[in-house]
């Protein structure tokens, strides 16, 4: 009987790890509908940028959702906002308010956002309980006549389309047994917080190749502390009147 459940439990392991590979094959963020402007706009690379997120997303069609989809909206606005401040001012660009002057503004579209479910991405796999961010970006220039977008794409960010572990529960297992092996190293690393880091991953990738073209310096972050520096001291030098 030992050697029986030792087994069944081999059985529902390998099922949840090998469900877990196929979710992380069909997940991804992938960037669609890339558009730049060819035109000329202002030859001087932008020093300061605004960041709006903004909420597009669908209301759940089950009233029972909406409070996990609003905490989804929030939750997602807040870290792309964070995330996106963070890689901006490491890349040497100045984040400033929304509504402040600026050179650039970045909006962030959220056009669909849910959390889903991991043990049903796991367990069940095919689309259910996956996770899905969609986020319409724009790059609009402040400084020229019209104020034109220079850079919109689509980023989509997926989780858990493929197959589940539902073959280790016809293997002999339970659904007890399948949650029991949830906790399987790597198998539940795959969430909305993963998707908005993706997503930003791509969104700074986009913004990195467009000013590439540009010829538009993007620093580093070493570069920017550097730059920081400096400016501090030189402000130190100027107070005390040194030469």
């Amino acid at each position: 009987m030992t050697t029986t459940n030792h087994n069944v439990g081999r059985r529902i392991r390998w099922a949840v790890l090998a469900a877990a590979l196929s979710v992380t094959a069909c997940t991804g963020t992938h960037v669609r509908n890339v558009v730049s402007v060819a035109r000329e706009v202002s030859p001087q690379p932008p020093r300061t940028i605004a960041i709006v997120v903004e909420n597009d997303s669908p209301e759940p069609k089950h009233a029972r959702h909406d409070d996990g989809h609003q905490v989804d909206v929030h939750t997602t606005q807040a870290s792309l906002l964070a995330q996106l401040s963070t890689m901006l001012t490491s890349q040497g660009l100045v984040v400033v308010r929304p509504g402040q002057a600026a050179d650039m503004v970045l909006r962030c579209k959220i056009t669909q956002v849910h959390s889903g479910n991991e043990a049903l991405r796991l367990i069940v796999g095919y689309g259910a309980g996956k996770a899905d961010l969609r986020v319409n970006v724009a790059l609009v220039d402040q400084r020229s006549v019209g104020l034109p977008t220079l850079l919109s794409f689509e980023a989509r960010s997926t989780t858990g389309v493929g197959g589940g572990a539902a073959m280790g529960i016809a293997s002999g297992g339970t659904v007890s047994d399948v949650k029991a092996v949830l906790g399987v190293p790597g198998t539940m690393k795959h969430n909305l917080p993963s998707e908005t880091a993706q997503t930003t991953k791509h969104i700074d990738s986009e913004i990195a190749t467009y000013f590439k073209a540009r010829s538009w310096p993007l620093a580093t972050g070493t570069v920017v502390a550097e730059e920081s520096a400096l400016r501090s001291t030189t402000n130190r030098l100027a107070q005390s009147g040194a030469p």
